[in-house]
């Protein structure tokens, strides 16, 4: 049986506080009490998938136009995420 289940990304949850600075994001965990400065890739990343959850290409997409994501600019937006989810803000599953 072939599966159209893709790979999404969301937010731990939405109790996330959140502060713009000039270069990045604060963000503050209120369940656990951290507080996280984000550069600005992970923060426009972050603020895309709090929207809903998301592939990683249309998160890439969202930031953007289209035409400038080659294979580099999408492994940026993959490692951005992959620094978020370490960080405990987003996760990953797959839906169909």
């Amino acid at each position: 049986m072939y599966s159209t289940a893709q790979l999404m990304w969301f937010c731990r949850h939405k109790s996330f506080v959140y502060d713009r600075l000039p270069k990045g994001d604060a963000v503050f965990d209120p369940l656990t009490g951290e507080t996280h400065f984000l550069s600005v890739l992970p923060a426009m990343v972050l603020e895309a998938v709090n929207e809903a959850p998301q592939t990683t290409e249309r998160i890439a997409h969202s930031l953007g136009d289209p035409a400038d994501f080659d294979a580099a600019a999408m492994k940026k937006v993959a490692d951005a995420l992959r620094y978020l989810e370490r960080a405990e803000i987003v996760e990953s599953g797959y839906f169909p």
